[in-house]
C-alpha cells in the first residue's frame, strides 16, 4: 500500500512538472498561463491525440499524426 502511494506521488509530481513547462511558455509568450492550461485540457481527448499550444496565436494545435 505504501509503495503504491509513493508511486502515485511520483507520477503526480512528474505531471505537475510538465504543466509548469506549459505555464512558463505561455507566460513568456504574453499569454495567460491559466487560460492556456484550461484550453489545452478541454481539447485533450485521450492519449492517442497530441495537443499543443501555438505561442504566436494562443490557440490549440492538434497533431495531424496519430500517436
Amino acid at each position: 500500500m505504501l509503495m503504491m502511494m509513493c508511486l502515485f506521488a511520483g507520477v503526480q509530481a512528474f505531471a505537475d512538472a510538465l504543466l509548469v513547462i506549459i505555464k512558463v511558455l505561455a507566460a513568456n509568450s504574453g499569454l495567460d498561463p491559466q487560460e492556456a492550461i484550461v484550453k489545452l485540457q478541454e481539447e485533450y481527448t485521450g492519449p492517442q491525440q497530441a495537443v499543443g499550444l501555438d505561442i504566436k496565436t494562443g490557440k490549440n494545435m492538434l497533431s495531424t499524426r496519430s500517436l
